[in-house]
């Protein structure tokens, strides 16, 4: 299979919440091929498969091959949530929200603090979808 058709595939499999398939793909594309996307790519797959510490692997080498994709840190902030590391979740978008300087970041930078600081973190899924 040509390159542009296991993206294509790779992104098709997503679309159909083939996560696993998907994510074969992308990791063969990730082979030949050290982009950003394709980094976020496999880490949001790693996170619809509930492997969070993949998951943060790929999404951190995303960021360090762009450090301006807002989703990158919301994703790699929701692996920290999920994990129950609330320090790192706010740190990591209060970090994206001063590199991007985006809106969306810089408001969930503030309703974090206020979970984190308040205790109600719940909120978190609330706010960031």
């Amino acid at each position: 299979m040509r390159e542009n058709n296991i993206y294509y595939e790779a992104i098709h499999q997503y679309e159909e919440k083939n996560y696993k398939k998907a994510l074969k793909y992308f990791l063969k594309i990730a082979d030949f091929q050290n982009d950003y996307l394709i980094n976020y790519n496999i880490g949001v797959c790693y996170i619809e498969l509930n492997q969070l510490n993949s998951a943060v692997q790929f999404l951190k080498k995303s960021i360090y091959l762009n450090k301006y994709n807002e989703n990158t840190y919301i994703n790699l902030a929701y692996c920290y949530y999920k994990k129950k590391d609330y320090k790192s979740c706010y740190r990591i978008i209060k970090e994206g929200a001063t590199i991007t300087n985006s809106d969306r970041l810089n408001n969930i930078e503030k309703n974090l603090f206020n979970i984190v600081i308040c205790g109600g973190k719940d909120e978190f899924n609330k706010k960031t979808k």
